[in-house]
């Protein structure tokens, strides 16, 4: 069976991106900076407030690092290659172009006439690799892939998120579905149980111990938990983990105080309650 379908080239992608540019950072200047900076931080009694030590201690951070790695915004643009873009198209375009010159600068029919000659080579290739490659990928795709694909060709979108005006409207609909889907879940338990008459052993109140007090860390403990730590990031971090492994002593005498002052008070750093979550949703929500 075969067919023909509009798939035109796609366009050029113009995207913003902000960011520091660490490649240019010298990193021991970066450490003496911010050792500086953080030091009278270090030097704060006991009883501070942790959400002040953490606000303080970002601050510095944030400011060493603009002095280091400022923040820049850059603009770039870029094309997508095609999947069959290979070696032998990229040749054949070279090979297009320079005889499309060679015609234009001569003006001669017979350049003409390669020209047109290499563009309908180049043209009859690249419909015989898009054939190839969407018949292949289409021989070993599952169903799932198989509608992806067919989607992508004949131009079919989906919105993967319901529609609303409100982004606040949009997150509590979130959470109210999964928070409906836990009390459906619940009262088929509570069905299931009353109607075979289960009947629940008295239980004895277990002992639970009484913690009145939590022991403050040090330096070398609180370095042996971030150290073994994965690498990852958070844009919300004020900055990248491997940057602060690599200059973690001059982290450390700060991040000793502001986990000790947490410990002593028993207040988690209002700070640190922010999260990002990306829902990969598998259905719309109805």
């Amino acid at each position: 069976m075969c067919f023909k379908l509009s798939h035109p080239k796609p366009d050029k992608l113009t995207r913003y991106s902000s960011g520091r540019d660490f490649r240019c950072l010298d990193r021991q200047e970066y450490a003496d900076d911010l050792a500086d900076a953080l030091r009278p931080l270090a030097a704060v009694g006991d009883g501070a407030n942790p959400d002040d030590l953490l606000r303080r201690y970002t601050d510095a951070v944030e400011h060493t690092l603009d002095k280091h790695a400022p923040n820049v915004t850059r603009k770039r643009q870029h094309k997508k290659k095609c999947p069959w873009y290979d070696e032998t198209v990229h040749g054949m375009r070279q090979k297009k172009r320079q005889l499309e010159r060679q015609w234009r600068r001569t003006g001669l029919e017979v350049h003409r006439e390669m020209y047109i000659t290499q563009r309908s080579s180049l043209n009859s290739y690249i419909n015989r690799a898009k054939a190839a490659y969407y018949n292949d990928l289409l021989t070993t795709a599952d169903q799932k892939t198989t509608f992806r694909v067919l989607d992508s060709l004949l131009k079919v979108k989906h919105v993967p998120l319901p529609e609303s005006d409100s982004i606040q409207e949009l997150t509590d609909n979130f959470a109210s579905f999964f928070a409906q889907k836990i009390e459906k879940i619940v009262d088929k338990i509570e069905a299931t149980v009353a109607n075979e008459h289960l009947t629940e052993p008295a239980l004895t109140p277990p002992v639970v111990p009484v913690m009145d007090q939590l022991l403050p860390t040090n330096a070398r403990e609180l370095k042996q938990i971030i150290m073994k730590g994965p690498s990852k990031t958070c844009i919300l971090d004020s900055s990248p983990t491997d940057l602060l492994k690599g200059s973690l002593d001059s982290h450390l005498p700060t991040l000793v105080q502001i986990v000790n002052s947490s410990l002593s008070s028993g207040r988690f750093p209002t700070y640190l309650k922010t999260a990002v979550v990306t829902p990969l949703l598998k259905k719309t929500i109805t």
